[in-house]
């Protein structure tokens, strides 16, 4: 799986070797393409996840997963969704901080 999230990420520009080490040679938007593009992998993986337990799930239902008994109780599926919140949430401490443009 990380071989195939590194490929992903260097499709859309980001290289990562499971980690990233930031420093202050890496502008705003570095930071915000890195996030953004971790985000959209965690989400793909989230509806991957929950399309493998019920294939009729849309993403909205995936917004409200404790309204569907099958998710809630799957613990890959509450791993991956835990982490796409932390990544949000990284991603909502992160823009609050940086200079509005």
């Amino acid at each position: 799986m990380k071989s195939y999230m590194q490929q992903e990420l260097l499709r859309r520009g980001v290289l990562w070797g499971g980690f990233h080490n930031m420093s202050y040679a890496h502008r705003d938007q570095d930071i915000e393409h890195v996030l953004a593009e971790l985000i959209a992998q965690q989400e793909a993986k989230v509806r991957r996840c929950a399309a493998s337990i019920d294939p009729r799930l849309t993403g909205d239902d995936l917004l409200q997963p404790q309204d569907f008994p099958q998710l809630a109780r799957d613990a890959l599926f509450n791993y991956e969704d835990g982490v796409l919140a932390g990544l949000r949430s990284a991603d909502a401490a992160v823009r609050a901080v940086l200079p509005r443009r």
